[in-house]
């Protein structure tokens, strides 16, 4: 079993990205079934990462593999509706919902058919989870090196000042 958060899926210019805390071999299968049904630009070969503290956290906490499929929407001007007052349904695109509807049915079928002739060879158990950093992370880690960097060359320079004795001029 699994479980499968639709979040946001109903903006024009759909795009799913990589979220980090999603089982990652369950957001692959779902990615790999996109592009399998021509949705390539919806669900793209290099998607953008991002951790998302979402519901589907606590089915991978209670140790079901889960998948937040979810678009880019804290940098995507086409989806500038988000939390105001004017994300409603108007601002819903029937071919966005089309393309995720589609995708997960064809999940559906693959890994929950009954059908002995069913040849679909999936990721399932979906146990595998192996996330890239996201960029966010990257940030931090690479300013953590950089200050511990300059505290080092700070205390080495200011060790090597200090045991730099003065010599005296002898009187000649």
């Amino acid at each position: 079993d699994c479980m499968i958060l639709l979040d946001m899926v109903g903006g024009e210019s759909l795009r799913f990205i990589n979220e980090q805390y999603s089982t990652s071999s369950l957001l692959d299968e779902l990615f790999a079934i996109g592009r399998q049904l021509g949705y390539t630009s919806q669900f793209p070969s290099n998607p953008d990462s991002a951790s998302i503290i979402d519901d589907h956290r606590a089915f991978i906490n209670n140790g079901t593999p889960s998948a937040d499929l979810i678009i880019n929407f804290w940098n995507n001007p086409e989806w500038s509706y988000h939390h105001t007052t004017q994300d409603d349904i108007i601002h819903i695109s029937n071919s966005s919902l089309d393309v995720t509807g589609k995708t997960v049915e064809q999940f559906i079928h693959n890994n929950y058919n009954n059908d002995p002739n069913n040849q679909y060879q999936g990721k399932y158990p979906w146990n595998e989870d192996i996330n890239v950093i996201d960029n966010e992370t990257k940030i931090t880690i690479v300013f953590v090196i950089a200050f511990v960097g300059v505290i080092v060359v700070i205390f080495i320079v200011s060790r090597s000042v200090s045991e730099k004795k003065v010599v005296p001029k002898e009187a000649e």
